[in-house]
């Protein structure tokens, strides 16, 4: 298993972290505040998504064919782009 991108919502020492260690190629910031901050942090090669706009673009990759989400004391906010377990065919 390939992970291929990573997301968050503001957290971007963690994120540039694990963008890193897990040679991800697309990372989503929620926080559009953060993102020339995040962009210094990243390795060149790493595309910078921003908001919900962002996270509909990581699900749309061509290299994702799972998606994990997974929130720390917050209702689960999925933008609309995103299918539902019961619309999204996995392999």
């Amino acid at each position: 298993m390939e992970v291929v991108a990573l997301a968050a919502h503001s957290n971007v020492v963690k994120l540039a972290e694990q963008a890193v260690e897990f040679g991800v190629r697309h990372v989503c910031i929620a926080d559009e505040s953060k993102c020339d901050e995040l962009k210094r942090m990243l390795p060149s090669g790493v595309t910078v998504h921003i908001g919900d706009e962002g996270l509909c673009e990581l699900a749309a990759l061509e290299d994702a064919n799972m998606g994990l989400s997974l929130s720390s004391g917050l209702p689960d906010c999925v933008p609309p782009c995103v299918p539902s377990r019961s619309e999204r065919i996995w392999p």
